[in-house]
């Protein structure tokens, strides 16, 4: 597996692209600049198979409209409870922020646990809600796409449309439950790793503030 991280859009949002052994690829969060996407797939030799939503925010979809218009086939894979973001400007926050936020309405509806294949890549999808109603995590091999659920050091924000604190706190110790570690790649900053996170992040409820400070 080789991944490609493109910081793209206004907010710089990360933006993967994960491809297999047989060079078929999954974007995840396609953040803007849609043609930088396009570009990186044509110069890698890349075949699109897949388009991978960890939410409905604009900075993480502000690319997707001119990826799917580029690639109408291709799937769009998000999280159900976010699925209505992806048409609305204002729970997507595009009108807020004065952003040119092309609607898409085709999308297949994922839930907790659900698992995609790319050739010998199994995706599976986490739901980490409390940034927003569907955020979610993908989980590739041994690497974990955060979305903005997870920041090193931090945590997303939740007082947006669908966000609660309590419910991402929550999200948060589930993934710090999950056995093993995981190389962590967030919707934006840096990557860290899930072993990091919970010997530093007071978030992940597996330390004491107290020990953080």
């Amino acid at each position: 597996m080789r991944i490609w991280k493109k910081p793209l859009g206004m907010l710089a949002a990360n933006c993967y692209l994960v491809a297999s052994e047989a060079k078929n690829a999954a974007v995840i969060d396609p953040g803007g600049d849609a043609d930088v996407i396009m570009d990186t797939l044509r110069e890698e030799g890349l075949t699109l198979k897949m388009i991978l939503l960890t939410h409905g925010h604009f900075d993480h979809i502000g690319g997707l409209f001119g990826l799917h218009n580029a690639f109408p086939d291709i799937p769009v894979y998000i999280q159900q409870e976010d699925g209505e973001m992806l048409a609305d400007p204002v729970k997507n926050l595009s009108r807020e922020m004065g952003f040119s936020c092309q609607p898409v309405r085709e999308y297949v509806p994922l839930q907790d646990g659900d698992t995609l294949s790319l050739d010998e890549l199994t995706v599976k999808l986490i739901h980490t809600p409390g940034h927003s109603r569907g955020s979610s995590v993908y989980i590739i091999g041994e690497d974990l796409f955060s979305g903005d659920t997870l920041f090193r050091g931090s945590m997303g924000r939740h007082d947006f449309y669908g966000g609660d604190y309590q419910t991402l706190i929550n999200s948060l110790k589930k993934l710090a439950a999950l056995p093993g570690d995981y190389q962590v790649h967030p919707g934006h900053d840096q990557d860290t790793t899930l072993n990091y996170e919970r010997n530093t992040n007071p978030y992940l409820g597996m330390m004491s503030y107290d020990d953080y400070l």
